[in-house]
């Protein structure tokens, strides 16, 4: 994930939040305008440090959630939040199972439209997505800068 979360940066996707959140507009998105919010560093914090990044996330989140909502006419939303495993998040192997805090969030499209917002060609072979991952980074800039 943090080579993920850098070749974004690399690009201009990436937007950092202190003590180092990511707001990442996906260059292969699942779905229309999926924003990516991660603390790649998460576990290796502890006590108030750990509540610190954990708070930071979560404003990272209600910004990404607005962006979508104000910036880019959102009205329906998946969010899917992954967190570390609770005690050791070593696997069988020696190596971090699972070593970030990460939030997935996807428009499901409107509301109001008769057809199914998720169809089976994006379940088996490819997703469909019409959204340029920069015009979603765009408006997180205009979010940020709104605050």
């Amino acid at each position: 994930l943090r080579d993920w979360v850098r070749a974004h940066d690399h690009v201009g996707l990436a937007r950092w939040l202190p003590p180092g959140v990511a707001v990442v507009a996906s260059l292969t998105p699942c779905k229309e305008k999926e924003l990516v919010v991660c603390d790649p560093h998460y576990t290796a914090a502890s006590g108030d440090e750990a509540s610190a990044r954990l708070e930071s996330f979560a404003s990272a989140l209600f910004l990404a959630l607005q962006t979508l909502r104000d910036g880019l006419g959102v009205r329906c939303f998946n969010v899917a939040v992954y967190h570390p495993p609770i005690g050791d998040p070593t696997a069988a192997d020696g190596h971090p199972s699972w070593d970030c805090l990460l939030a997935r969030i996807v428009d499901r499209g409107s509301p109001d439209s008769p057809a199914v917002d998720i169809a089976a060609f994006e379940l088996l072979l490819a997703p469909v997505v019409a959204s340029d991952p920069f015009a979603v980074i765009r408006a997180v800039d205009d979010k940020m800068a709104s605050q």
